[in-house]
């Protein structure tokens, strides 16, 4: 880790999930819907990302906030517990975010959320000595964070890089306006964007085609980009590589936070010095994990876990 504290700090989204699985068609349309499963779990972009950062046996921080309500005080329990990743958090006098995950038949999960402590995330939460003391910086849920979006983010990767560490950023689907701009000035500080193919799909305008999505992420100022497809791997476009990288079989149950641990494990490769396409196989190895389990983080043990699973392809 040259000589670093931390593996990885991650910052940006955590929340409360409240998973319900399965869900069928039509749960509006009537007044109550059993479900064979009911749990509450912790979630969260940046969240996720720490968690699967420190089940690979990696070192991580978490910066967010929480908020001084009880679902903040089941999130700080619960993180503070967790071995091999240090707490970094504000508390905020706004409620603490909540997403309710309805999980459908197929594995796909459907969220209804309630943001309003991650909105409050500003420059002014980050905590400085840790990033100085970081290998690697992750932003999770950048465009729906409009307190560091754009100018905090900027700042944030600026510090990072001028500590010797390098970028990555991770999106959720916006659900408003983006100023161009605002993107080029984050992803020229970038050194990985990290993108769903939905997300992508979002920035970029293009529907289908993950080599046209990278050359506009790129027109945009990103350099090494990786395009998460879900089932069907990623589309990779970096220093070393270029390609699709297949994922791995697997039976779906519920794909919550799957891309999330997609990119805790890339990140936990790259500070361990595996070059891109290994690290690219065991970020697909690892979501492909992820998808067998229930919630966004319980599924991976450890590297070996993912390694046995990249084998049972070779």
């Amino acid at each position: 880790m040259n000589g670093k504290k931390y593996d990885v700090v991650s910052v940006g989204l955590q929340c409360i999930d409240i998973v319900a699985s399965p869900v069928t068609e039509g749960v509006l349309s009537r007044e109550v819907t059993l479900v064979k499963d009911a749990q509450l779990m912790l979630g969260g972009d940046a969240l996720n990302q720490a968690i699967v950062l420190s089940q690979l046996g990696g070192r991580a921080g978490l910066i967010g906030v929480a908020g001084r309500d009880r679902f903040g005080d089941t999130l700080v329990e619960q993180l503070s517990g967790i071995e091999g990743l240090d707490l970094l958090d504000s508390r905020v006098d706004e409620n603490t975010a909540v997403s309710i995950v309805l999980i459908d038949r197929q594995g796909e999960r459907h969220f209804v959320l309630q943001p309003d402590s991650n909105l409050a995330l500003r420059y002014e939460h980050i905590d400085e000595d840790a990033v100085r003391n970081a290998s690697f910086v992750s932003v999770g849920g950048c465009l729906t964070l409009p307190g560091l979006d754009g100018e905090g983010t900027v700042r944030l990767l600026d510090l990072a890089h001028a500590s010797g560490a390098q970028t990555a950023l991770d999106f959720r689907v916006p659900n408003h306006a983006f100023d161009t701009e605002m993107l080029r000035s984050m992803f020229s500080r970038a050194d990985y964007v990290l993108p769903s193919e939905q997300e992508a799909r979002a920035i970029t305008g293009e529907g289908e085609n993950p080599e046209i999505m990278v050359e506009r992420l790129r027109n945009l100022g990103a350099g090494n980009c990786i395009v998460k497809l879900g089932g069907r791997g990623c589309y990779v476009a970096a220093d070393g590589f270029t390609g699709f990288v297949d994922s791995y079989p697997c039976k779906c149950v519920d794909t919550t936070g799957a891309g999330d641990t997609f990119v805790g494990a890339f990140l936990y490769a790259k500070t361990r010095g595996w070059d891109i396409r290994r690290c690219a196989e065991f970020a697909c190895a690892a979501g492909s994990i992820a998808v067998e389990h229930v919630g966004a983080n319980a599924a991976i043990r450890s590297v070996d876990q993912v390694l046995e699973r990249m084998r049972s392809r070779a």
